[in-house]
Parts: C-alpha cells; structure tokens; sequence
C-alpha cells in the first residue's frame, strides 16, 4: 500500500514530529496544512493516480522537494509531467476566518513554466453544500490574476473548518494534467471581534500583541496586522512554540497579560479534538496524522458525532472522547489504507456518503 510507503518517508525525514521536528512545514499560514506537515502528505491528491508513480515495477508515492520548488518546477517528486508544471497561488497572508452566512473574496494568481499556455479552473468543496465557490475566471494562465470568493452557509458551525480545493486542469491532447490548491477556512468571526488575550488566542489563527493591546489575525511568523515590537502570544502546542519580536518568553497563566499561556495546535485546521459528524472526518481522512484514532458514537451512522484523538498509553478511550458517549472506530491509517483501496478496486465515482457508509461496514464486519 502507498499509504505505508508514505509513512516510511515519514519516519526517514521526521522521525521523532513531536520531540524534534525534522523536514516540516513550518509556515503556520500555509493553506497546505491542511494535507499534513510532513513531505509526503503534501503531495497527496485524494487518492488520484497522479500522487503516485511506477519505478522499477513498484508503485510509489510522491514527496516534496525544496530544491524543486527553489527551481520552480513540480515540488512534488519524482515528476509525473515531465518539466511541465502549472498552478495557482492564493494570495492569502492568513488563516482565513468567515462567519456563518457571510463570505470572503481572494485573489488568485497564475504561475506556469515556460512551456504552458492557459488552463482551466474550476473549484468545489470538500463536502457539497459546505460552501459556494465562485470563481472570476474559468481559464487562466502564467502570469494572470482572478478572484475566489467563498461563502458559508448560515447552517456553518462556529469553529469547525471547512475544506475547498481549487483545480486547475490541462489536455496538451498528450496526457490529462492536473494540480490543486486547498483552500480551507475556519467558520468563525475575525479575529479582530475578541477583546481579551485568552479568548483572542483560544481562536484558530488568531494572536495576540501587547504592543498594540489587540487581537490580530495570525501572519507567516508573527502578526499579519502590525509590525510592532513586542510579546506576540499565540497558542502553543505538541510540537514547538512560537514567539513575537525579540521575546522568547512562555509562561504560565497569570493576571498579567503579557504572560498568558496560550497553545499552537500543529495541525492548525485538523479537526483534531473537535468533535465533528462522522462523515465529515472522512471527508477529510487526509488532513490528519495518520497516527491519531477516531472515536465515535454508536449506533455508527454517518451522522454519529466523532473525535479524532491520540489514544491513551492505556489503550482506553481519551478524555475528550469519552465526554461524548464515542467509542473506538479505526485508526486513521487503517481507515486511508481500506479506503485508497477500495476506490482502486471499486470502479465509477463514490461520494461522500458512500465512502463512510463503507468505512462504517468494514470497521463493523472487520477492522
């Protein structure tokens, strides 16, 4: 399975995520976090035969290349278009947070090598009816600028993400190629809407700076709103932690603000911990460490309510599993292998419904 091949990349160039962050996205704006952090999650394409390639009769998957990308060609490796290589490039300098009901326009920018004319655009959901996506252009090309706009239904919940992807597509009448982008925001109010450190912080891509006594939306490294000097508090967590300016202060909770203890999730659009619909944890199997466990609550249907989770050293069920009624259903990995081979093995198209339903079977009858 590609799916373990994938983890043995892991292992080589990120052995200990947790303990010392090895080869890891690092930008914590990156609207590809929600793929993974890690080489080879960044070039996975929902199971599409272009995420991987046959080398010596073996089927593997693809990994990121810095050096690839420094060139401007496919960072994904080994290459399946040969120097062919076109994209589109969201010009977004934050995690983007858009209230139930309203919506958010973006711009979009074309790159291409050399050897590429236009292409075609099109964008959709991750789950139908999460949000309408409207783009201004159905071709494009290097070099040119559209919009995005994304809006959310009213139905959205409050601090759940959802996910879009934008396809760009081409057919040089040689071979069909085709790259995306994720696109996921946060359904939420602006970060400039909370007052106080703790409750600013306790928002997905959001901070907080004593300098200018205010919430701000969450930049590259520090704050995307100001360029003040001074303590930037985020919210830390597992994996590193992040300081503003020239502070490399942390501390514990106390009255005084410049010292509020805050976390920064890792995977900062993982619905890790959250709970969600058992169907949308599916929908977005592929965004989560494949070392983490869903939870979820019986009768299984694709509506339980469900939690991905680290297991317990005792192998029993976590705590934010456990204040919902959600037992064990599979670990991540296990649910991405049956899944990725099943859709090989399954012809014609299968949604999202279709995909839980069978997972709930195989989890039911085997796993």
């Amino acid at each position: 399975m590609t799916y373990g091949t994938r983890e043995l990349i892991a292992a080589a160039t990120d052995p200990f995520p947790a303990a010392n962050p090895g080869w890891q996205l690092r930008e914590r704006t990156s609207p590809w976090l929600a793929l993974g952090d890690e080489v080879a999650d960044l070039c996975r394409r929902g199971g599409d035969e272009s995420e991987t390639i046959l080398i010596d009769g073996l089927l593997v998957p693809r990994s990121w290349s810095n050096a690839a990308a420094t060139a401007g060609q496919d960072p994904c490796v080994p290459h399946r278009y040969g120097d062919t290589y076109f994209h589109v490039v969201p010009d977004t300098k934050t995690i983007l947070r858009i209230r139930p009901g309203e919506h958010q326009t973006i711009q979009l920018e074309g790159f291409a090598t050399d050897n590429v004319g236009l292409f075609m655009l099109s964008a959709r959901p991750a789950v139908n009816g999460a949000a309408t996506l409207t783009l201004g252009a159905s071709k494009f090309g290097p070099g040119k600028s559209t919009t995005l706009d994304i809006a959310l239904p009213s139905s959205a919940s409050i601090g759940f993400p959802v996910y879009s992807y934008v396809y760009s597509e081409r057919d040089d009448r040689v071979a069909y190629q085709w790259q995306f982008v994720p696109m996921p925001v946060m359904a939420g109010d602006p970060c400039t809407a909370f007052r106080d450190c703790l409750s600013c912080t306790a928002r997905v891509g959001c901070g907080f700076c004593t300098s200018s006594g205010r919430c701000e939306a969450l930049g590259a490294s520090n704050s995307a709103e100001s360029s003040a000097a001074g303590l930037w508090l985020v919210r830390s967590g597992r994996h590193r932690r992040v300081h503003g300016g020239q502070s490399r202060v942390l501390a514990s909770r106390s009255r005084d603000l410049r010292v509020c203890r805050l976390e920064l999730p890792i995977e900062l659009l993982s619905l890790e911990m959250t709970p969600a619909r058992l169907i949308d944890v599916i929908a977005n199997l592929r965004s989560q460490d494949g070392d983490l466990t869903i939870y979820a609550t019986r009768p299984w249907t694709c509506d339980s309510l469900a939690v991905v989770a680290r297991e317990p050293d005792d192998r029993g069920v976590p705590r934010e599993a456990a204040s919902l009624g959600a037992e064990y259903f599979i670990e991540v990995f296990v649910a991405g292998e049956f899944l990725e081979g099943w859709m090989a093995t399954s012809p014609g198209p299968r949604s999202d419904v279709d995909r839980c339903e069978r997972l709930i079977q195989y989890a039911i009858d085997d796993a």
